[in-house]
């Protein structure tokens, strides 16, 4: 559990005394600071690696995109420029991060943000055109990336909104 002090006595009125719990802002989802540090960290490294090593992959040839439905591969290919933007959130969110930077914050929560949009346009795409339900290994790929932005973007935006005001 995250260590806060168990009250704070508040002056402004001499003769009212307030006890309040405060939530150290570092703590996401009741882990500890130095923990949530470590997750978010890891999380942008693991998002920033991750999507250069797909689109290597897919532009090598080893993951190859065809026509599935009409349209597909046309859909497929407009993503390459918007996930660089998700990449390079997460790794200036990571620098400034380590660096204990205030701008972590601001490039975390466009990063987590980021990936929420992706996975619910990927999720509704996919819906929306029975890919979802097709299970093959490269749809099997998808869902898994859906899942990791529909996860992870809200735990990054959570996490940089707790400690926009907390830098030294």
């Amino acid at each position: 559990m995250c260590a806060t002090p168990a009250t704070t006595e508040i002056t402004t009125q001499p003769r009212i005394k307030r006890n309040a719990r405060v939530r150290n802002p570092f703590c996401a989802w009741g882990s500890t600071p130095m923990k949530s540090k470590k997750l978010a960290a890891f999380l942008l490294l693991f998002t920033a690696v991750g999507i250069l090593i797909y689109w290597v992959l897919v532009f090598s040839g080893v993951f190859p995109v065809s026509e599935i439905i009409p349209g597909y591969k046309n859909w497929f290919m407009s993503f390459p420029i918007a996930d660089g933007w998700i990449a390079a959130c997460a790794l200036l969110s990571l620098v400034f991060l380590i660096r204990n930077n205030p701008l972590a914050s601001l490039f975390g929560i466009a990063a987590g943000s980021s990936l929420i949009f992706l996975g619910l346009y990927a999720l509704l795409y996919g819906i929306n055109t029975g890919l979802i339900f097709n299970l093959t290994i490269d749809e099997l790929i998808e869902i898994a990336i859906k899942i990791y932005c529909l996860s992870t973007g809200p735990y990054l935006m959570v996490y940089f909104w707790r400690i926009r005001n907390s830098y030294d």
